[in-house]
């Protein structure tokens, strides 16, 4: 289970990192023990999350917030 710091699948990631973006969904950040920076607002990688983080460029005119802003 995502989220839950442990390494169920053995895949040696960071369990509040699942897109691997290197930031974790900030409501986690009172959970989590690693060094990670908060403030992803989309952490699933089969839903871009990825190119979703703190100071991605935004891609103008898709309707997503890239950079975590809260401005599409």
């Amino acid at each position: 289970n995502p989220y839950d710091g442990i390494d169920s699948n053995c895949d040696a990631k960071d369990d509040f990192d699942i897109d691997g973006d290197g930031f974790i969904p900030s409501e986690y950040l009172n959970v989590y023990s690693g060094t990670l920076p908060g403030g992803d607002c989309n952490d699933v990688p089969n839903l871009g999350g990825f190119d979703v983080k703190p100071g991605q460029l935004e891609k103008i005119g898709d309707q997503i917030d890239q950079d975590c802003d809260g401005d599409i």
